[in-house]
């Protein structure tokens, strides 16, 4: 009954719902396309609650996990949550509560998606930065050669720092030593 009472309430806000029962035939569909939300149950034949969850982090990290469990063992919670599970909650569960824990997931998983896009902008922004440094340092340092390699003296001030630059050639010309 909440099967088909949360499909339809999920349905109706827009998501598209794939059930499956079995956790291998779960595990086929998430190795054939990435999926945002699994719900699945801690305990079943073969593969459990735990196994669907590290095959989930390990192979689509945003997608986020919720475990469902009949067994109020808080060891299992503490368990998958430091496995990654972003959620945990007991069955029976109100379609309500589980419809709330799933945005909440949601939510979660698309920020930090937009998160990792920021963060790949910023060493995409950093890469960029320090190609033009390292141009900018060839390019003083071209400057430095053709400066000093001026036959008639030639001098340089930084109006910045105030600082001067004066080619080897500048103080010879004017009679003094470097």
């Amino acid at each position: 009954i909440v099967h088909a009472s949360l499909r339809k309430t999920l349905s109706r806000m827009g998501h598209e719902i794939e059930a499956v029962f079995s956790p291998h035939l779960g595990l086929a569909r998430l190795e054939a396309r990435p999926f945002d939300l699994v719900i699945t149950d801690l305990m079943m034949p073969d593969v459990d609650g735990f196994g669907v969850l590290k095959y989930v982090k390990k192979h689509s990290p945003f997608t986020g996990v919720i475990i469902l469990t009949g067994y109020g063992d808080i060891r299992a919670a503490i368990d998958a949550l430091r496995l990654g599970a972003d959620d945990f909650t007991l069955k029976p569960c109100e379609v309500e509560e589980l419809v709330f824990r799933i945005r909440r997931c949601l939510e979660k998983q698309s920020l930090l998606q937009m998160l990792a896009a920021k963060n790949r902008q910023l060493e995409e922004e950093m890469r960029r930065r320090r190609r033009i440094e390292e141009e900018l340092r060839e390019s003083e340092s071209r400057f430095h050669l053709a400066l000093d390699a001026a036959s008639n003296g030639v001098w340089d001030r930084n109006l910045v720092t105030g600082e001067t630059y004066h080619g080897a050639n500048w103080l010879t010309s004017l009679g003094y030593d470097a």
